[in-house]
């Protein structure tokens, strides 16, 4: 089985590991969770700052070095356990980690969905993917970008350079952060039926959106709509608030038009899963030994 010192890039500049953390807003009150802690660099600097920390490692040789480096700070609690496999607290809690890049859509999910969310989630990922999660005014909304706008706000807090790891990535890494809305842009009936909806209209808008919207509105609210976007925007061009205004109007046609829509979403992610099974086998046959259990 592959190492797994092989497949993370761990941080080594503790000064600015310590600078970030005391500009966090990370309290002596927080508990604060470190997934994918490894040589338990972040989970120390944490315990520093915060009220307690959660250290998770799912690598078992790693995690016997985590506890016994942790063995005597009260504060620090060594977990072995796959992260998405993981019952996050009912309280309070924030997440701060230099994640395994390679897990980083499946770690995001995970963190976003939770039916008690992080207060506050700092990540370090790869620049593409991180600008891709933050969308407007960086770059194009994305389905991933909007479904985590309804409860977070993003930003990018910091642009490492490459000697603060060890190894050096090939690319660039950043810090990304997840905020906790006070109040969510949406009601917990309408997530299911949110999904769906932009699903599918990223899926069927070439070159626009007006040909998904024909699909799913009566000309009326078209009109209506392209009285405050162009008509000839694409979906990534569109921001959460009119997103959600556009839902709106959705939300209250008829039951037959919002049926159109109905489990686009469950569709698009088994046929994401289904592509990336064939990529995996076609050109990386060790892809058994490191996949998440």
């Amino acid at each position: 089985m592959k190492n797994i010192s092989y497949s993370q890039n761990f941080f080594k500049n503790i000064h600015l590991l310590n600078v970030l953390i005391k500009n966090s807003e990370i309290t002596k009150n927080d508990l604060v969770i470190d997934i994918g802690a490894g040589t338990g660099t972040i989970t120390y600097s944490l315990s520093h700052f915060a009220s307690k920390v959660i250290s998770i490692e799912k690598d078992k040789n790693l995690y016997k070095k985590l506890l016994n480096k942790f063995d005597s700070i009260d504060c620090v609690k060594v977990v072995n356990e796959n992260v998405l496999k993981y019952k996050f607290p009912d309280v309070l809690y924030k997440v701060f980690a230099n994640i395994p890049f390679s897990l980083t859509s499946d770690i995001v999910k995970t963190l976003t969905t939770q039916k008690n969310k992080p207060d506050d989630i700092f990540l370090f990922m790869q620049k593409r993917p991180a600008i891709n999660y933050y969308g407007k005014p960086l770059t194009r909304e994305s389905i991933k970008s909007l479904l985590i706008k309804t409860d977070f706000t993003s930003s990018i807090v910091y642009q490492f350079k490459r000697s603060d790891f060890s190894p050096s990535p090939h690319v660039n890494i950043v810090l990304i952060r997840f905020k906790k809305r006070r109040q969510s842009l949406l009601q917990p009936k309408d997530i299911k039926l949110w999904k769906d909806f932009i699903s599918f209209t990223f899926n069927k808008s070439s070159p626009n959106v007006k040909k998904a919207f024909q699909i799913i509105f009566p000309d009326k609210i078209i009109n209506n709509i392209f009285s405050f976007i162009k008509p000839n925007s694409s979906p990534g061009d569109i921001d959460i608030n009119q997103w959600i205004k556009i839902y709106g109007l959705f939300k209250k046609t008829p039951p037959v038009r919002r049926q159109i829509v109905a489990n686009f979403y469950k569709r698009l992610l088994y046929q994401q899963s289904k592509l990336h099974k064939i990529h995996r086998t076609r050109f990386d046959k060790s892809w058994k030994d490191n996949k998440p259990t």
